[in-house]
């Protein structure tokens, strides 16, 4: 038979008393053969105990400690009374056991790392190199792998080595990224305008122009991340938004479709020269649709490369494989992310 649970033992029914065997079972049976009266059962010596009284609290405590080291014993081997005791002492056992558990020291992702996942899952996002939003977890990996380029910052190799720790890190990141993913596909949303009422006419009303669509995005998305707006990323941006146009009703799976049309782009285009051509004919769709921009705005941005800050340069470095073996140092103002603007 298993060991009885504690509820088996407080549910079940106690059963008979325990009978306990002669000492000297061969002189008893001797004295029944002999006896006259062998229907009158022998009945053995019992030495009488003190007359009964009330257990004080220490008696019950000695007695209750005492009935718990004989556990192994089966529980229907004692009476009813000393299998209430038996009970208690084990209930007891189990309490003193539970008391001197403590829970593990919850770890929280340190401030410090917190903010530079901000900036860096903003800047990633807002990179024209970016390969995929959510294929294959791409935003996530390459934030994650700055992260381990700065180990000072909190994602030491015993975080790493620590899977609740590491758990918690990915975590905030995805949910960094997915916030980001959100800004953006509202912004877009809110810039497309309205089409016009003559169906012969591409402009929409309304509308945000590239170059405005481009700059409420850096300052939306995350300002201190402190991204430059260069004609790359115009031109991702105006992909961005022509996919939500051509795909009304993606809804959830609006940036899973983007990743599919990136990824026909490229197989289409494989080379980077036939890639950004493509990418400039939707460029200079977008700037006829959505509002025209003047030739010396566009210079003016073209102007900015070369500018890009340390987070948004070393994201697209990291992003294109480029990235030095040694991480670059902290610049000042990176520091201060800890509140979105």
């Amino acid at each position: 038979m298993p060991p009885l649970s504690l509820s088996q033992m407080l549910n079940s029914d106690p059963g008979p008393p325990p009978s306990f065997p002669s000492s000297d079972g061969a002189s008893e049976r001797s004295r029944t053969e002999s006896s006259p009266t062998p229907d009158i059962p022998h009945v053995p010596h019992v030495t009488p105990r003190p007359p009964t009284r009330k257990r004080g609290p220490e008696d019950l405590a000695q007695y209750a400690l005492a009935v718990a080291k004989q556990k192994r014993l089966r529980p229907d081997t004692l009476s009813k009374d000393e299998r209430s005791i038996w009970s208690a002492a084990t209930l007891l056992g189990i309490r003193t056991s539970v008391s001197l558990l403590r829970a593990p020291d919850v770890w929280t992702v340190p401030d410090a790392l917190k903010k530079k996942i901000d900036l860096y899952s903003a800047s990633v996002i807002l990179s024209p190199k970016l390969p995929a939003y959510v294929k294959d977890d791409a935003a996530r990996k390459i934030v994650i792998a700055v992260l381990k380029r700065h180990p000072s910052w909190g994602l030491t190799p015993e975080v790493q080595d620590t899977p609740a720790q590491y758990d918690a890190v990915v975590a905030l990141v995805s949910a960094k990224l997915t916030d980001r993913r959100y800004s953006v596909k509202k912004l877009i949303a809110d810039s497309v305008g309205k089409a016009s009422e003559d169906p012969q006419d591409i402009r929409r009303e309304d509308a945000d122009d590239i170059i405005t669509l481009c700059n409420t995005l850096v300052k939306k998305v995350f300002k201190r991340a402190n991204v430059v707006v260069t004609v790359p990323m115009c031109g991702r941006v105006a992909f961005l938004r022509q996919v939500y146009i051509e795909h009304p009703k993606a809804g959830d799976k609006f940036w899973s479709t983007v990743d599919k049309s990136l990824h026909d782009f490229r197989v289409t285009f494989p080379n980077e020269a036939q890639l950004s051509s493509a990418i400039g004919r939707i460029l200079t769709q977008d700037r006829l649709v959505y509002g025209t921009i003047e030739d010396g705005d566009l210079e003016a941005i073209a102007a900015n490369a070369g500018t890009e800050q340390g987070v948004q340069r070393e994201s697209e470095d990291v992003i294109s494989g480029t990235a030095s073996s040694v991480a670059p140092t902290d610049e000042a103002d990176d520091s201060d992310s800890s509140d979105e603007d």
